[in-house]
């Protein structure tokens, strides 16, 4: 009896040792290693290199929906991913420090953070832009030399040059479409849903217009392609019904020709909002 108590004990204990480490882990997530060719400090917000996707680089402001995640220290999270040959550690998603510019003025706890125009480095979200990268969850007034990490120089509205500051916040990160951000796109909700179905991510303005291009085009070409060939099948038979048999096989062609227009138009709207 004491050894199926003691066995039970040791089981119940295993479990929940087991959901303790899976709650941090999920809570963390977890960090994976990436090789990278820049200097990457601790904070910067990075994305993976379109070319080498086992490599990472400073995220930017025109490609924020691709931000993969923000470097960290490789003890960092409760769980690390790392090849032989890295050396950068990404966090994907949870609470770490992000650095963030006063680019737009100071920050406090629950603003939404977006990319700045620095690479690499987030700032305070404005409802012009359409994706947020991470919630502030602690202040940051840029007014205390010791959390300033370096000051930089931008061109300001008046194209004069302005001091910017870089500091560290902790933060949230999550890549999501911004929620005080209105619809730029112009489209309805539910073609956005799909898109952002389609695409797994948000969809930014570019990759949205240039599929909606592709696909009006594509449907444009095998329309009218399929209409032409079904008007002149219709009249070369009334002309002439002996040759019934040959228009149809033409017609045939015609349609599979059609289609493969069509699902080619779909498979390069379905890469377009991927990659």
């Amino acid at each position: 009896m004491k050894t199926n108590t003691a066995i039970s004990i040791t089981i119940l204990a295993f479990f929940v040792g087991l959901f303790s480490l899976l709650s941090v882990v999920n809570a963390q997530d977890f960090t994976q290693g990436f090789r990278s060719e820049e200097s990457l400090a601790r904070g910067t917000l990075v994305q993976l290199d379109g070319e080498n996707q086992d490599q990472v680089v400073a995220a930017s402001v025109e490609l924020q929906e691709a931000v993969h995640g923000v470097v960290v220290r490789s003890n960092d999270a409760a769980l690390t991913i790392s090849p032989d040959d890295s050396n950068v550690y990404v966090a994907t998603t949870g609470g770490f420090e992000v650095l963030v510019s006063n680019q737009n003025g100071a920050i406090s706890v629950g603003d939404r953070l977006a990319m700045s125009s620095l690479g690499g480095v987030a700032m305070k979200a404005q409802s012009n832009q359409a994706y947020v990268v991470a919630e502030a969850l602690a202040p940051m007034d840029f007014s205390n030399a010791d959390d300033i990490v370096t000051q930089t120089m931008l061109n300001g509205s008046d194209g004069q040059p302005v001091a910017v500051s870089i500091a560290r916040v902790f933060a949230d990160v999550k890549v999501e479409p911004n929620p005080d951000a209105q619809n730029t796109l112009n489209a309805p909700d539910f073609i956005l849903r799909v898109s952002e179905t389609l695409a797994g991510k948000p969809v930014s303005p570019l990759r949205f217009y240039s599929s909606m291009a592709v696909f009006l085009v594509a449907s444009a070409v095998a329309g009218s392609l399929l209409y032409s060939s079904v008007r002149s099948s219709i009249t070369a038979i009334g002309r002439n019904p002996l040759s019934k048999k040959s228009v149809l096989s033409g017609l045939i062609q015609v349609v599979f020709v059609s289609l493969a227009i069509f699902i080619s138009g779909i498979v390069a709207i379905y890469l377009i909002l991927r990659l």
